[in-house]
Formats: structure tokens, sequence, C-alpha cells
């Protein structure tokens, strides 16, 4: 009796242990799918920043000089994102087990940087929306509307800073990704000019 007890048991355990690893196994192509969109919006990040930058520090010196800027003059940044998946911690436990520290280290670093881009992205947007200030379709901007504009300005700056440094490269080698898998700025339809900037914006 304790013998069959003790067989169905095992073949209980065996089972979980291949449903974990299936399941750690999809979870982990997922985490790594995500992982190569980080990286592609970090290297966009990196190369229209310092054109944001500087437009940023345009309408700064606007709202310094009382000069005013429509909406279209000022532009609005294009905001890509990724988003990691939440893992389940026993099925995580499997993947490290069958897919490797390394690997699945590369996946955790990624998820923190993500957090960090998500974080700094909602700034980048929340600042940016107050440059509206500047246009006197809503009204003659007063000395508090300019002063709003300035730190958001500065703000925003600190966070393209942000997003332009964390890259990705030394995770995309870990996880076997090719240079050419995630160099790319590509946004997936969305057209943006030279500054990262949405085309046509009103």
């Amino acid at each position: 009796m304790l013998l069959g007890v003790l067989a169905a048991q095992a073949v209980a355990d065996w089972a979980d242990d291949r449903r974990l690893a299936r399941e750690a196994e999809a979870q982990f192509q997922i985490a790594r799918e995500q992982a190569i969109r980080a990286a592609r919006v970090q290297r966009h990040w990196a190369t229209v920043g310092p054109c944001l930058i500087e437009r940023a520090r345009e309408v700064a010196l606007a709202a310094a000089r009382g000069e005013t800027l429509s909406a279209a003059a000022i532009g609005r940044p294009a905001l890509p994102s990724a988003q990691m998946p939440s893992w389940d911690e026993d099925v995580r436990r499997a993947a490290m087990a069958r897919i490797g520290a390394r690997r699945m280290d590369a996946i955790a670093y990624t998820e923190a940087v993500m957090w960090i881009m998500q974080q700094s992205t909602i700034g980048i947007r929340d600042g940016w929306s107050t440059f509206a200030l500047l246009d006197p379709a809503g009204g003659p901007p007063s000395d508090i509307d300019r002063g709003n504009v300035r730190l958001a300005a500065f703000s925003v700056i600190d966070k393209i800073r942000v997003l332009k440094s964390n890259e990705l490269a030394a995770q995309m080698e870990a996880l076997g990704v090719a240079p050419t898998e995630w160099e790319s700025a590509d946004l997936e339809g969305v057209e943006v000019d030279t500054c990262g900037l949405i085309k046509d914006w009103r």
C-alpha cells in the first residue's frame, strides 16, 4: 500500500515538474521577446535623446524670454514602451534551473531597467504636456505658467538622459539576440521625424 502511494506521488511530482518546465520555457520566450522590444525602445531614446533634450532646452529658453509657442511648434515626442511579463515564482525557479542563471539574470536586469524606463516615460509625457502652457491658443501665459514650463523642461531633460543611458547590449548578448534584431529603432508604424517627434502633430 505504501509503495503504491509513493509511486503515485512520484508520478504526480514528475508530472508537476514537466508542467513547470513547459511553463518556464513558454514564459521565457515571452520575456525574451519583450526584452528585445525593451532594447529597441532604449535604442530609440539613445538615438533621438540628444535632439529632444535640445528641443526641451529651447522651450525652457522661450519661457524665460517671455515668448509663446504653438503646440505644432513644440511638437510631441513618440513614447514607445514595452511590458515585461510577470512571473509565478515556481515558474521562475524552474526557469533558473532549466534555462540557466545567465539568461535569467539578463531577463531580471531588463525587468528592472524596463520599470525605470516606464516611470521616466510617464514623466516625459507629463512634463511635455506642460509645455502647452506656452501655446497662446489657451490664453496668454502667466509668469507662473512660464515657471512651470521651465521646471517641466529640466525634469524632461533629466528623464531623457536616464532613458538614453540604460543600454541593454550586454543583456541582448546573454540572451543570444543578434544586434540586427534590436538595434533598429522601428516604432511599428508611428511616423516620427529625426528628432523623435510625431509628424504633423497639432
